[in-house]
């Protein structure tokens, strides 16, 4: 029998409060037995970054002095360099005025370009400056001068590579929800967000919303560059009818190259539970799949010439791209009585093709948080999961779903109804693939859910064939293209910087209907 979720975090919650967050809680979890220690070793603080391969601030000291520096373009031309200033050993508290910073622009081929001396009358710990013409692949050598932090002396820190990387863009590219939406049902809704220039990671708080109102949340999740994550939430309509869904993300830092594709919106369709499954002996359900490949294109070019002649001072150009997979599948089915616990046996089959996917076997299953709604979640940090609840109002609603992204993100409601309790901190589980290395299922022409709930009334049965179909989209950014003066003394010259960027993804997708079986209890074996 597998943890139950609630265990698992509470355990963690445990750890939060006993020792400081900087330690992986999955070190002090001790898997029950018979538990794969795989799922009770995926938990971890949404603070701790699941992975950084993207570019990272630059940083350097002298003395008593630190600096920290990155510079970050985006899509409308303009290269953004920030500078902070510490006390050495102390980097997590700004101090110290940053007074004059010495900067040397060089381009991609190391062809120094400009010399600029920039005295910050603001003073304060934190520099900022905007340069035009400049894009990914040029780079700064930095002279920081500092004051107030020795009180001796101004502490100079040189920085002598930051290099210009493209800001984050980081995008919903799908949601995932069920076709069957009813009242009084915890409903599993996610939405895969990722990373799609490549270069830089970031964090971001992600909203689910119904009817315009913010009613879930996961905050400062991660994602690293390039990358795709899940964000999942739970939720339990009240009201049966149309509702406007959506997500979307907020507070993006360090900066969102593309603020278009930060949200997604649908209507969806509420049922009462009596108006899906009519008998108490009948199981309805509805499936969904998504399997592709997505590939971010971005190009960049720079022309510096003198207005007057047309002589070229300076050509830099570069093309990037990156790929990665998106992967999901879910059925979703209502059960037209209340099951009671504990269920004798959950079986669970997941195919492509003649491929076999994921199965798992439950036996002897409790309710993880006994009470008003009977509820149960298996496979939780494992990338393929289920949850079922038996509501006393007289039916059981159960998820069977394939988690796309690396991690999944868990919001606060999720934790509230799959662990009977509610944390302020954002917490995740790994998913047990990596994106970007494409260790992902190959789907065929069809996928096929099995699922087989037994318990003294009986077997509820639901084996669902789900057709797929070729899937485009494509989100094309036509060339933008700017104009700005750079000056290099004694020179002036006319920057012409145009950027080129899209999304694309190419795969299988389909979904069915239908109703399921349910098998009367065997009865007692005759005896000779």
């Amino acid at each position: 029998m597998n943890r139950p979720l609630r265990v698992i975090l509470a355990s963690a919650a445990l750890a939060v409060g006993l020792s400081a967050c900087s330690q992986d809680p999955s070190k002090s979890l001790t898997a029950a037995p018979n538990t794969p220690v795989l799922e009770a070793q995926r938990w971890h603080f949404g603070s701790q970054h699941y992975r950084d391969r993207g570019h990272r601030r630059m940083h350097n000291s002298s003395g008593m002095a630190a600096v920290d520096a990155e510079a970050l373009f985006g899509h409308e031309g303009t290269t953004t360099l920030e500078i902070t200033s510490f006390r050495t050993g102390d980097e997590n508290r700004p101090a110290g005025d940053i007074e004059r910073v010495l900067v040397r622009i060089y381009d991609p081929n190391g062809k120094l370009v400009s010399v600029r001396s920039i005295e910050d009358h603001r003073n304060g710990p934190t520099f900022t400056e905007r340069f035009r013409g400049l894009g990914p692949g040029f780079w700064f050598q930095l002279s920081v001068l500092i004051d107030g932090i020795d009180r001796k002396r101004s502490d100079l820190v040189i920085v002598p590579k930051v290099l210009v990387v493209r800001r984050p863009d980081v995008a919903i590219t799908g949601l995932s929800v069920p076709a069957m939406l009813v009242t009084g049902s915890p409903t599993i809704l996610s939405a895969t967000i990722a990373e799609l220039n490549g270069d830089h990671g970031a964090t971001a708080d992600c909203l689910l919303s119904l009817d315009g109102a913010v009613v879930d949340r996961a905050r400062g999740i991660w994602v690293d560059a390039g990358d795709a994550v899940s964000c999942a939430f739970t939720w339990t309509f009240l009201t049966p009818g149309t509702h406007h869904l959506a997500v979307r993300l907020d507070n993006i830092t360090p900066a969102d190259d593309n603020t278009a594709n930060n949200a997604r919106a649908l209507d969806v369709t509420v049922q009462l539970p009596a108006d899906v499954v009519g008998l108490p002996t009948s199981v309805s359900y509805s499936a969904s799949i998504r399997s592709g490949t997505f590939t971010s294109i971005d190009s960049f070019r720079t022309l510096w010439t003198t207005p007057s002649t047309g002589f070229v001072f300076l050509d830099a150009h570069e093309f990037s791209s990156s790929a990665g997979s998106d992967q999901s599948a879910t059925i979703s089915g209502i059960i037209g009585s209340r099951l009671a616990f504990p269920l004798s046996r959950v079986e669970l089959r997941q195919a492509s093709g003649s491929a076999l996917i994921h199965s798992a076997l439950y036996t002897d299953v409790p309710p993880d948080n006994a009470g008003n709604a009977d509820c149960i979640a298996r496979g939780v940090g494992t990338g393929t999961e289920f949850y079922l609840c038996s509501d006393p109002s007289g039916f059981t609603s159960f998820t069977y779903r394939r988690a796309t992204g690396t991690v999944t993100y868990m919001s606060d409601s999720y934790q509230k109804v799959w662990n009977g309790s509610s944390y302020d901190v954002t917490a995740y589980v790994d998913n047990g693939t990596t994106i970007t290395t494409g260790t992902v299922v190959p789907f065929g022409s069809t996928f096929t859910f099995d699922v087989r709930i037994t318990n003294g009334a009986g077997s509820y049965i639901v084996s669902a064939l789900v057709p797929l179909a070729p899937l485009a989209e494509n989100d094309l950014e036509p060339s933008a293209c700017t104009v700005a003066v750079v000056a290099v003394p004694p020179a002036t010259y006319s920057a012409n910087t145009c950027v080129y960027s899209s999304y694309v993804f190419n795969g299988v997708a389909g979904s069915v209907s239908g109703l399921g079986a349910v098998l009367a209890p065997a009865g007692p074996r005759p005896t000779n």
